[in-house]
């Protein structure tokens, strides 16, 4: 038993090596990579497995994950199935047979790549299962959240240099697009975007976090006699924690407006704004005594918190039409005209023929081919829909409806949850909660969650979200 318990600590630093090289691999999304990553995360979580206990929350968050996942598996295996007697074959495969002889059908047009897209599918809700059960503490939870900043931070720093000084270089390699633009760990600076703006917000919940320590009474040295009763003498107010959580979220703001992402820079302000906005309301905890809470005369009222919650919502107003210029002028000299909208009927078009079973997963760029409208001027391969959740109606059909909503109730459900009982840890719920936003509103119109340095990190995030609200306190 003391030796499963000594595995602990190295899955942790496993999962964490596999969440940072899946970044530095721009993504993961070439196959290599991917592979053999996703191999080490598969192994780590079925290790997992053997602390899995009976503990408060400790077993159904796996379940839904893993029972998704399995799903998921078992869905693309039957798209990829032969020969069904009780499905009718996508009609490619009748038109095929009349020009090079008779051919086993199946419901997916490409077989071989909705087998291979099984990986990316399945491996974010492998790896939310994996961190949930490893990371099994608020201190751990913590650890994971601060090495994702902290990795985001290095990232965009790095970026932000390389985008002044060396504007045709990514990471470690050439940069071929974007060149305008910071995209940081991937190829494509949407994707950055949101990632950007995941990181911020938890970086803002460190905010919350260290703040309940700030006093700038203390600091000042102007704290009244009484308010040091039953607290420790000594200490000045000031905390390093929230010094370093400030600059981390001013360098991921700043790395955002960078990527001049119009929807991702939305997206990422309205999440932020959700959690500046929960965080106004509740405002930070702090440890006190139970006869200082007794004793104290500056009850927190609904007038006082609706005040806060005002100054957040004038302030976020202020620093966004300050420092989002770049975002908002190529908003403005584009406007709708973007070739997404252009493309978007011949999609709808493409899911009114196969919105039973889907065309497959992986064969978007196949399937769309046909139904590409010959006015839209577009010089590149258009391999995604830009619409997570159009291209998942395409890709995978109806069934995916009931699976979306279930992901959607449940970690909804665990960020309330959380948020209500979880005083001392409630900033990560609120955290979670703008993260939420950000990447389901961003998903509307771009493909952020299926890139599998993305995902995996989201899933990571969600993970240590839904431990911590389902933490006994």
């Amino acid at each position: 038993m003391n030796a499963i318990r000594a595995l602990r600590p190295i899955m942790r630093g496993a999962l964490i090596a596999v969440l940072a090289l899946m970044l530095i691999a721009q993504g993961a999304v070439r196959q290599e990579p991917l592979h053999l990553l996703s191999a080490v995360a598969f192994a780590v979580a079925a290790m997992s497995l053997l602390f899995l206990d009976r503990r408060s929350g400790a077993f159904s968050p796996v379940a839904i994950s893993l029972g998704m996942a399995l799903l998921l598996a078992a869905w693309g295996l039957f798209q990829a199935g032969f020969d069904f007697g009780w499905v009718s074959p996508h009609p490619v495969w009748r038109s095929a047979s009349e020009i090079i002889g008779p051919l086993a059908g199946a419901v997916s047009i490409a077989p071989s790549d909705t087998l291979e897209t099984i990986i990316p599918v399945t491996l974010p809700f492998v790896i939310f299962a994996a961190c949930y059960i490893v990371f099994d503490s608020d201190r751990s939870v913590t650890m994971l959240m601060g090495t994702g900043v902290a990795i985001a931070v290095v990232g965009a720093v790095i970026a932000i240099v390389q985008l002044e000084f060396a504007p045709d270089t990514l990471l470690f390699g050439p940069k071929r697009y974007y060149l305008d633009s910071l995209t940081a760990f991937f190829v494509n600076r949407n994707t950055s975007a949101t990632y950007l703006a995941m990181q911020m917000i938890v970086a803002a919940g460190f905010c919350l976090k260290y703040a309940g320590n700030f006093d700038i009474r203390r600091l000042l040295g102007t704290e009244p006699a009484a308010a040091v009763h039953g607290r420790r003498p000594g200490g000045s107010g000031f905390d390093f924690g929230l010094l370093m959580s400030v600059v981390a979220t001013a360098i991921l703001f700043t790395a955002l407006m960078l990527t001049k992402s119009r929807a991702g820079a939305a997206a990422g302000l309205i999440g932020l704004a959700v959690f500046l906005l929960l965080a106004a309301y509740h405002g930070a905890y702090r440890r006190r005594p139970r006869s200082a809470i007794r004793s104290s005369a500056r009850k927190t009222t609904t007038g006082r918190r609706l005040a806060r919650t005002l100054v957040v919502l004038l302030a976020l107003g202020l620093v966004a039409g300050t420092f989002a210029g770049r975002a908002v002028l190529r908003a403005e000299a584009r406007g709708a005209d973007d070739e997404r909208f252009c493309l978007y009927p011949g999609m709808v078009r493409l899911l009114q023929d196969n919105w039973q079973f889907g065309t497959g997963y992986g064969t978007f760029k196949d399937a769309f081919s046909p139904y590409r409208p010959p006015e839209c001027e577009v010089l590149s391969i258009i391999d995604r829909a830009h619409s997570f959740y159009l291209e998942a109606l395409i890709t995978a059909g109806v069934a995916v409806i009931p699976l979306m909503l279930v992901a959607v109730f449940f970690l909804l459900f665990a960020v309330i949850r959380g948020i209500r009982l979880r005083k001392s840890m409630r900033w990560l719920p609120m955290a979670g909660l703008g993260v939420l936003f950000t990447v389901i509103l961003h998903s509307i119109v771009d493909f952020s969650i299926q890139i599998p340095g993305f995902a995996v990190w989201f899933a990571a995030i969600m993970a240590g979200v839904v431990r911590v609200s389902f933490e006994r306190q």
